[in-house]
């Protein structure tokens, strides 16, 4: 242990000053003479005193050197911390430059994952993107660039893909699927249709609805359907009575397809129209384009689904074609209800009991004119027409709308 006894006894920082400036007052020059002027003051200690005094300012210059880097830094921090929003810590600076030479590493390496606190991570602007996976297969002889085959699951369009391969030498005619009642089916000209998103053949609607059908069978709905063509008729009638109308016709003079209306939609109605939902493809006459409307007897109103709505911003019921011509069905569908209604308001002719018979229009006269008829319903028109009067619904006062949540085919629907 050293001794401190004899260690001469520093003076204080002030009293240090005092005692130097006193001596250097003592041991000025005069210019006159250039003599120095001297008393019995020690010099040694002089010299001594002034050499502490060098030293001392040296280590207050460094300590207030030091004193502002530390607050240049800390300025410096504090900055980046309300620009990034972290968390102020002493060791954020380095910290954060070995971030920086990290994630400059990993860029080169494409290597993204590096081990920084959460607190200390600069806060990431985060965009919304719709990320769809897009398979890369293709098919010889088949344009594959749609949106449908491109958004296909790469093990489905695998699929098809192989089969096309192994089918490259088969006419267009070769059947791809075949239904298991033997009457319709897919092929390889269709199937090309489908994926190109061409024009696609009745046929095909024939197969989804036959597809459909199953699934209804399956989960034990209580469905029925009518044939794709079935409200053909009434959309044509429709445009052509439009047309008559416009040019200066009046209406009870228009007699255009009410015979096809009668046989194709009015009919069957008879025999279907008590099940829970009845479906009801609907042909628009353009690129082969088929809808969907559903009788929902259970919500009592009607559906129109359609898989080319326009987009949301242009929707509009009163100008979409579409949903105008599924309004037409709409409207022979209610003259069917009215008349399961009329037959209890007004009595039959002959004296025919009207549990037993029901008007018939399948016939008309030589000049186009439907000829009203009778006919014995079957047990399956009694329940429908029974059914029908023991809900009213004649008065539930079916109304229809697009689902406009239906899948679509393209994207700017």
């Amino acid at each position: 242990m050293e001794d401190h006894s004899c260690r001469e006894e520093q003076p204080g920082t002030e009293e240090f000053f005092e005692q130097v400036a006193e001596l250097v007052l003592l041991r000025k020059i005069f210019p006159e003479d250039d003599e120095p002027v001297t008393t019995d003051v020690d010099l040694s200690k002089l010299d001594k005193l002034v050499a502490q005094a060098v030293e001392m300012a040296g280590k207050k210059l460094n300590e207030e050197t030091s004193l502002k880097n530390k607050e240049q830094q800390a300025e410096g921090l504090k900055k980046y911390v309300n620009q990034k929003g972290s968390k102020p810590t002493v060791e954020t600076g380095s910290i954060e430059r070995d971030v920086n030479l990290k994630k400059r590493g990993a860029q080169k390496r494409k290597e993204w994952e590096y081990d920084t606190p959460e607190g200390l991570k600069p806060a990431k602007r985060t965009k919304e993107v719709e990320h769809k996976v897009q398979n890369r297969i293709g098919i010889d002889g088949v344009n594959c660039i749609t949106d449908t085959w491109n958004l296909l699951d790469e093990k489905v369009a695998n699929h098809y893909k192989n089969w096309f391969d192994l089918n490259k030498d088969e006419n267009d005619d070769f059947r791809y699927w075949q239904c298991c009642d033997g009457i319709i089916d897919i092929t390889k000209d269709e199937l090309k249709r489908i994926i190109q998103e061409g024009e696609i053949t009745s046929n095909t609607i024939r197969v989804c609805l036959a597809m459909l059908k199953e699934k209804v069978e399956k989960k034990k709905v209580s469905g029925r359907f009518l044939d794709i063509e079935a409200v053909r008729a009434a959309v044509v009638h429709e445009q052509k009575l439009k047309e008559f109308l416009a040019g200066g016709g009046k209406q009870g003079e228009f007699k255009c397809n009410e015979l096809d209306i009668e046989l194709s939609i009015i009919n069957p109605l008879w025999s279907i129209f008590s099940k829970d939902v009845v479906f009801i493809p609907v042909h628009h006459g353009v690129n082969h384009h088929y809808t969907l409307v559903l009788i929902d007897n259970k919500a009592r109103c009607f559906y129109h689904l359609n898989s080319m709505l326009p987009p949301r911003k242009d929707y509009s019921a009163d100008t979409n074609n579409h949903f105008q011509n599924a309004m037409t069905v709409v409207k022979h569908i209610m003259v069917f209800i009215k008349h399961v209604y009329d037959s209890t308001k007004y009595p039959l002719s002959q004296g025919l009991d009207p549990e037993e018979w029901r008007e018939n229009y399948d016939k008309q006269d030589s000049q186009g004119i439907v000829v009203d008829d009778y006919s014995m319903m079957s047990a399956e028109e009694k329940r429908t027409r029974r059914w029908m009067l023991d809900q009213n619904v004649y008065q539930a006062s079916y109304q229809l709308s697009d689902i406009l949540s239906c899948p679509q085919q393209k994207k700017i629907s």
